[in-house]
């Protein structure tokens, strides 16, 4: 259990990752010092602010603490007293990144529900109806995601971790690009949310307000990496009078001291100015401010017997289940451009891996595309006058065609940002295998060896002969006339073929190949749905394996 005073305790966090060097022909990173020596303490029922300009390590500090940070890091993170490992953070934390994606068809309502369900959480609907009145989107509750204001949009972001009932939730820039009312009224409902379930909410921000400061409970200031301040918000005026930096009377505290903890790049003697102050705050809070970041909440006996009830056990975590996970991925996903960043997101959440959102989005794709495929070739069967047989066969080839084609545009996808980039570098290799091997723009006879050998690994090859057969064996196109008076079996001269399967041999066969074995219909079916089915087994190993970094941050921000 719990205790009745949660912690998250942050000890001498060293954190650095390797950066890119613009500028060269050739890509190089070297390690960079993001956090160093970072510490500080939040209760349960507190908000820390966590401030300071860009690039001063805000949100290198919310992913170490998230167990996401990609790097060396070094020091200790616990949450009351427990070693703050991704596993634990996983099941007892929240993280709303500073842009989130959300499914665009979906509304309000079916998002919330959809975290619970990937949550594998108990008592649902009452948790949904918590939420959206908590964050004021009952009114918008059956509105779809794509008609929400902004402001709606960031609380519904807000929400979808919320509903899971977080112990620790962590926010980056949760009031980024919204007007002053919207961001007081982010900020409180944060601050009502920690204070009555006794969680501990952790948020960055650039600019702070003056009129969320009552909000606030601790403030931890940052400068290219360092601390200037960690404390309680009551006590930063009095810590920063004491080392002889007093705050005007007029000014807003949060953004006064942000702004003197802020580099000065206006001009090299300015730079080395504020460089060098910010160095004597860093150097004077490790002297002079130990005391301040550890003291504790005043919060009354009675408060803390309340929050201490609200508190959750270790045991009661959020627990991502498969099977509910998997419902709700197969009723949900659609298509992938749409929801692969979401996609991203919740599997740095540990909510899910790159197999089941694979196997969710095959499981409902290959009914829908089986049965558009059947309506499809039902069109033709009165015109060629198809026998069932037929139908069936001709329906299976171009299904597995079609499967083939949508799993490599899945592992396109993967790795290519722009779907409308993925769409045409799958239409332009789908066009190279037509071109090659479908025999229809030249003979698979008289292909160069290599290329023939090249044709025998593309699926189009055994598809379009498999069709051409079932086409020419089709009794309606058997012994065609070249013109009212000649058959084309009876003149030989007119007719360059004089049957169906002189043509497949002459456009599909080579020198020293069994005829029987290539003109046969069964074979290349079952070769086709046989590549269908290794692309689907390819990609859920593609999507097991670890991808680059630099390829992960494409889908990110």
């Amino acid at each position: 259990m719990i205790p009745s005073d949660c912690i998250l305790d942050i000890s001498n966090v060293f954190h650095s990752t390797s950066v890119v060097i613009e500028g060269s022909c050739i890509n190089k990173s070297e390690p960079t010092a993001v956090l160093r020596d970072v510490s500080a303490r939040v209760h349960g029922g507190e908000v820390l602010a966590i401030l300071g300009s860009k690039g001063s390590g805000k949100r290198a500090l919310l992913d170490v603490i998230a167990g996401r940070a990609e790097g060396e890091t070094r020091g200790r993170i616990t949450l009351n007293g427990s070693l703050l490992t991704p596993e634990l953070f996983r099941r007892h934390g929240g993280y709303v990144a500073h842009r989130c994606h959300l499914l665009p068809s979906l509304t309000v309502r079916q998002t919330l529900t959809y975290a619970t369900w990937l949550g594998n959480l108990s008592n649902r609907e009452a948790r949904v109806r918590q939420t959206l009145a908590d964050l004021a989107l009952s009114q918008v509750a059956n509105r779809s995601v794509n008609d929400l204001t902004r402001p709606e949009y960031r609380r519904l972001m807000l929400g979808a971790q919320l509903a899971k009932d977080p112990t620790l939730l962590l926010l980056d820039e949760p009031t980024w690009d919204t007007d002053p009312l919207n961001t007081y009224l982010i900020v409180s409902m944060l601050w009502s949310y920690a204070t009555r379930r006794g969680s501990i909410v952790v948020l960055t921000m650039e600019t702070p307000r003056s009129d969320v400061l009552p909000f606030v409970s601790r403030v931890t200031l940052l400068c290219l990496g360092a601390v200037v301040y960690s404390g309680p918000t009551r006590s930063m005026l009095d810590y920063f009078t004491y080392i002889g930096f007093p705050c005007p009377e007029l000014e807003n505290p949060l953004m006064y001291y942000l702004c003197l903890s802020t580099v000065d790049r206006r001009s090299r003697d300015r730079f080395l100015e504020s460089n060098q102050q910010i160095s004597v705050l860093v150097e004077k809070f490790k002297v002079d401010g130990v005391l301040y970041m550890k003291e504790a909440p005043q919060i009354s006996h009675s408060m803390k017997d309340v929050l201490g009830i609200m508190h959750k056990g270790l045991g009661r975590g959020i627990k991502p289940g498969c099977f509910s996970t998997l419902l709700a991925l197969y009723l949900l996903i659609y298509v992938v451009p749409g929801f692969r960043a979401r996609y991203y997101q919740e599997k740095r959440e540990g909510l899910y891996g790159g197999a089941m959102f694979l196997t969710a989005y095959t499981l409902l794709s290959l009914p829908l595309s089986f049965i558009s495929t059947l309506i499809t070739i039902g069109i033709l069967v009165p015109i060629l006058e198809l026998d069932p047989s037929s139908w069936a066969y001709a329906s299976g080839i171009l299904w597995s065609s079609y499967v083939a084609a949508e799993q490599v545009t899945v592992a396109m996808l993967m790795v290519v940002g722009r779907p409308i980039t993925g769409a045409i570098a799958v239409l332009y290799m789908t066009l190279l295998s037509l071109v090659i091997a479908s025999g229809a723009i030249r003979s698979l006879k008289n292909l160069p060896y290599w290329l023939a050998m090249v044709s025998t690994a593309l699926p189009t090859r055994y598809a379009s002969l498999a069709l051409n057969q079932l086409v020419v064996d089709t009794p309606i196109l058997s012994n065609l006339h070249y013109n009212e008076s000649f058959t084309c079996p009876g003149a030989a001269e007119l007719c360059r073929y004089p049957d169906g399967k002189t043509y497949l041999i002459e456009r599909f066969t080579r020198e020293g190949e069994n005829i029987s074995e290539v003109l046969n219909v069964d074979l290349n079916l079952l070769i086709s749905l046989a590549f269908a089915v290794g692309l689907v087994i390819l990609n859920s190993v593609l999507y097991l394996l670890p991808l680059p970094a630099r390829v992960k941050a494409k889908f990110r921000e």
